[in-house]
């Protein structure tokens, strides 16, 4: 059996529309290109001596930097490097403790990193 639906120009344009339409909207959505899991780069904190290697995590829209141990890493307001820990909205936040290579971390940094958890991500 072969179905025909005849449709009017109008309601021909009108169905193009809606189709292209969801397409773009879908776009925004769907197709969010994933970092390299294996791209890193080396970025110096602002003393000028600390070399750090981090690495690209999410897509986008979502995306972070973690260290090679997985914590997550946001820039402060000065430029350093700090370990990221969340606010009261689940926004990541700049903790006290800068990033430092883990062979150089302070015992300090060390119980710190004992107390907040890898792979933090934004909430939402």
């Amino acid at each position: 059996m072969i179905w025909r639906i005849s449709l009017s120009h109008t309601s021909l344009v009108a169905f193009l529309l809606i189709i292209v339409s969801a397409l773009f909207l879908g776009a925004g959505t769907g197709l969010a290109v994933p970092a390299d899991p294996e791209a890193t780069f080396e970025a110096i904190q602002p003393d000028g001596i600390t070399k750090i290697t981090l690495h690209p995590v999410g897509d986008e829209r979502t995306g972070r930097l973690e260290t090679a141990d997985g914590y997550t890493v946001v820039r402060d307001a000065s430029g350093w490097y700090r370990y990221a820990t969340k606010d009261a909205q689940g926004s990541l936040i700049p903790s006290a403790h800068s990033v430092r290579p883990s062979g150089s971390r302070s015992t300090s940094d060390v119980d710190f990193l004992r107390q907040i958890q890898p792979n933090l991500a934004p909430a939402g």
